[in-house]
């Protein structure tokens, strides 16, 4: 199949920064197969691709933050309800809310100080990541070298079990803007 080039490389991103299969992303773009995977070898297809994820998570996000104080508003009035069951769901709902909220903050937090550290200690190495032209975030393989997949308390090629670096702060220590007053996390 011929390539198109930049428009083709349009039909490419934003079929895989969507979800779709490289065997989907081909036919939508109409490509070979041997193209999708060409063009993801290329670290700066690869951003591209990256970059229309995080547009498209934005965009998405943005619009759900709009409503956020309204939700946890409406939950807090849920949580009063005269039906056990209603109260209970809103309760849920309000725990589930706030660990997300804050495990999304501590995780966020932890990966910036870990860009300063790796940025810190290049510097005989040069640039982080991205501006060396690398995908900041290339996949991962967390197989051992046995070849299995590991996880919390298992051994990862010989490291030992793994142990969480994720703190608890005590509630209401991290402002969290957007929230109503009394919801920071």
């Amino acid at each position: 199949m011929a390539r198109g080039g930049n428009k083709t490389d349009a039909l490419l991103i934003a079929a895989l920064a969507t979800g779709a299969t490289h065997e989907q992303a081909a036919a939508a773009a109409n490509v070979s197969l041997r193209t999708v995977a060409r063009r993801m070898a290329d670290p700066a297809f690869r951003r591209s691709v990256d970059a229309e994820q995080v547009a498209i998570i934005e965009r998405f996000t943005g619009g759900a933050a709009s409503k956020l104080g309204a939700t946890l508003n409406r939950l807090e009035q849920l949580v009063d309800s005269k039906s056990d069951v209603v109260a209970l769901g809103a309760c849920r709902a309000m725990i589930d809310a706030v660990i997300r909220v804050r495990e999304h903050a501590t995780l966020t937090r932890e990966v910036a100080e870990l860009r300063a550290s790796i940025h810190e200690s290049a510097v005989g190495g040069g640039a982080p990541p991205q501006d060396r032209g690398e995908s900041p975030s290339e996949p991962v393989s967390h197989g051992n070298a046995h070849g299995t997949q590991g996880g919390p308390g298992r051994n990862h090629e010989g490291c030992g079990p793994v142990a969480s670096s994720v703190t608890a702060e005590p509630l209401g220590s991290v402002p969290t803007p957007g929230f109503p007053t009394g919801w920071e996390v």
